[in-house]
């Protein structure tokens, strides 16, 4: 690579502080050059999501789709504490109230047509200096490797995974989204030996103070340099085992071989489920994989107990499942007595859950959970009748039918054994489908996804899983789709699964099934309503009295 080609690939890498003081000078020359009024104000930010969100509610008095996201995200306490945080950043920096600051700081001047735009100027400029607007976006072959660098750095700047994705597209939609730095060197290389366009010359002065910018007609939020970068040997961000990228405030990035990446795949690639895994890249694969080799074979004798037809009957079953223990079953008596706390055990077990002398108990308890959700689906259903909860289509709640036990026992031939809350579940409960219209709890068109529990009886799960058995047990679509408006990846359980519960993927608390349904009644079946602050009061009615499980 061309040592002025480098020097700019070196900017972009940049872990300097920036230069705060020269940047905003430079941008003052930008703007001039682009027959602007200055800037009046400079928002700096350490963190990259605080910056995309400050544009956000910069952007918002004046754009109708912005100000929909602000206030949706405003509906969360989370959501609403980061903005709050935000705003007050800047208010202080502007030594302004928020009304006043919001009115003064102007339109983006970015794909604006109508108004001032400073990526047109740029437009106009870099045309002045090349024969053809072929030249202008056609790289130089020494440039192939610096474009290669740059787009690999900046897809994982805006494409985090499990982050904001509003915030994502911000950061993705700065300003060098229309002037990448391996066009900086094109362009210094073809105005070599001749006058440099003020624009360029600014911009180009720019570049190597700060990181990444948004332009308004008065003011400019700006990002500082990261503090730490983790470059593997093709300069792409990398780590394998913590964030490619620190920012000055603590904020972690996560990469691999330039991919976009989340902190749990990173930090625990042997924990990934089988259908997740398949996407991403075969380098990664083969790390997760390895990892996942280097772990223990479980060498666990099934007990005979899994195999025995258990009675339906709630005071049956456990006289059966006693016997097998020769009486005792100290974690069912320690759960009767109200310690939950003995599912987690359970599950810590892994799969030497499956053997004596805990299968006998695991069962039990497993059991015991499930009549409970069943008496509360029941309830549930009931009160959801009474406020005039519409049904989308079919029934509210689906018990177990009689070839519900044969179901059960393809579905683990077919797709591996179930972790045995979903065993209890398709055994004791049947089914359940909250989705569906209601005003209050589940208005049509809201901005909030409610995300009505659901999941499917074993006779749909057999069906679906049998379509796509690689992926795993299909327990209900996602939330969007819950809504009426497509959706993504359904809810999964992984199969096989030797253990007491299994995490519902794709699901985004990332929860066992029973921490899930926990979750679910703990907002009256409505989990989607999870961190919003204003929740419909008529979830309180639907989760009063509800049986703890």
């Amino acid at each position: 690579m061309p040592l002025e080609l480098s020097q700019w690939v070196s900017s972009l890498l940049s872990v300097e502080a920036a230069d705060r003081p020269a940047a905003e000078s430079a941008l003052c020359e930008i703007y001039g050059a682009a027959g602007i009024p200055h800037p009046r104000y400079f928002f700096w930010f350490d963190s990259p999501f605080d910056a995309a969100w400050a544009v956000k509610l910069l952007k918002a008095p004046v754009d109708s789709l912005t100000q929909s996201i602000v206030e949706s995200t405003s509906r969360t306490r989370t959501g609403r504490e980061q903005l709050e945080r935000v705003q007050g950043a800047m208010c202080e920096s502007a030594q302004s109230n928020w009304s006043e600051l919001s009115s003064t700081t102007g339109i983006y001047l970015r794909q604006n047509p109508r108004r001032p735009s400073l990526d047109m100027s740029l437009f106009m400029v870099r045309s002045s200096i090349y024969p053809s607007g072929y030249d202008l976006y056609r790289p130089c072959n020494d440039a192939v490797e610096a474009e290669r660098i740059e787009q690999r750095f900046r897809e994982v700047l805006g494409h985090q995974a499990n982050r904001d994705c509003y915030a994502n597209t911000t950061i993705e939609s700065c300003f060098y989204h229309d002037y990448w730095f391996y066009q900086m060197a094109a362009d210094e290389e073809q105005c070599r030996g001749g006058d440099v366009p003020r624009l360029l010359s600014a911009i180009w002065t720019l570049a190597p103070k700060v990181g990444l910018w948004w332009p308004f007609l008065n003011a400019v939020v700006l990002l500082d340099h990261p503090a730490k970068i983790l470059l593997n040997e093709r300069m792409h961000l990398h780590c394998a085992d913590g964030p490619a990228i620190t920012y000055r405030d603590g904020t972690p990035m996560w990469a691999w071989d330039g991919f976009p990446m989340c902190e749990e795949w990173i930090l625990h690639p042997g924990e990934i489920d089988k259908r997740t895994l398949q996407c991403f890249d075969e380098s990664f694969q083969s790390h997760a994989k390895r990892l996942q080799s280097m772990k223990p074979a479980a060498k666990v004798k099934p007990s005979r107990v899994l195999k025995l037809d258990l009675p339906a009957d709630r005071t049956e079953r456990v006289k059966v499942l006693r016997a097998h223990n020769q009486g005792r079953l100290p974690l069912l008596d320690r759960y009767l007595s109200g310690d939950i706390k003995v599912w987690d055990e359970l599950i810590a077990l892994g799969h030497s859950v499956r053997g004596d002398p805990y299968a006998a108990d695991a069962l039990a308890v497993a059991y015991e959970i499930m009549e409970r959700v069943r008496e509360n689906v029941r309830t549930v259903t009931a009160r959801l009748l009474e406020l005039g909860f519409e049904k989308t289509d079919g029934a509210l709640y689906t018990p177990p039918g009689v070839k519900t036990r044969k179901q059960i026992a393809r579905l683990e031939e077919s797709a591996g054994a179930l972790p045995l809350s979903l065993r209890a579940f398709y055994d004791v409960v049947g089914g359940v489908d909250w989705t569906g219209h209601h005003q209050s709890i589940a208005p049509r068109g809201a901005s909030i996804v409610p995300d009505p529990l659901m999941v499917f009886p074993v006779e749909v799960a057999l069906q679906a899983s049998g379509e796509a058995a690689e992926e795993g047990i299909i327990i209900a679509p996602d939330e969007i789709f819950k809504a009426g408006d497509g959706g993504g990846d359904a809810y999964l359980i992984e199969a096989p699964n030797w253990g007491a519960d299994g995490k519902l993927v794709n699901e985004c608390h990332n929860l066992h099934f029973v921490d899930y349904l926990r979750l679910a009644f703990r907002f009256g079946g409505f989990p989607g309503y999870d961190g919003v602050e204003d929740v419909p009061p008529e979830l309180a009615e639907l989760s009063r009295g509800l049986l703890p499980f």
